[in-house]
């Protein structure tokens, strides 16, 4: 039962990352269109949706990073090998991190990593993402 637990938090997970990439290209793309428009209401429109998207985008890469912690810290229950475990919980921490640095390579304009931060600039706010260490 513990192990379809698991099992599901970490399918949850593996869910969330994919939404995260699929935001992280459609940033992507509004961004560019933004550079491209030069019709100012669609301008507005497009910088609006940009916010809006930012901010989900923000909020799903926290809830990820806690949903990561959160089994990184809990303890194995019994009849549950530690290691399948760990190998689950750190590729899941993996691909998280390696998201957020192909932030950068996806949207090489608005972005830019320093001292363990992806940050993001639309113009009107900027988004700072927390590069967790892969190991």
């Amino acid at each position: 039962m513990r192990a379809n637990l698991l099992s599901s938090k970490i399918s949850s997970i593996q869910d969330e990352l994919r939404r995260f990439d699929s935001n992280v290209s459609r940033i992507s793309d509004l961004h560019s269109r933004s550079l491209n428009n030069t019709d100012e209401a669609l301008s507005e429109q497009n910088a609006a949706a940009l916010d809006q998207l930012v901010a989900e985008t923000r909020s799903l890469s926290n809830q990820i990073k806690a949903q990561i912690q959160e089994l990184e810290k809990e303890p194995v229950p019994a009849g549950q090998d530690a290691r399948i475990r760990k190998n689950q919980v750190h590729n899941s921490k993996t691909v998280y991190t390696h998201s957020l640095k192909l932030v950068t390579a996806d949207v090489p304009r608005p972005f830019k990593i320093h001292r363990g931060f992806a940050e993001l600039s639309t113009g009107r706010a900027t988004v700072s993402y927390a590069i967790p260490s892969a190991g």
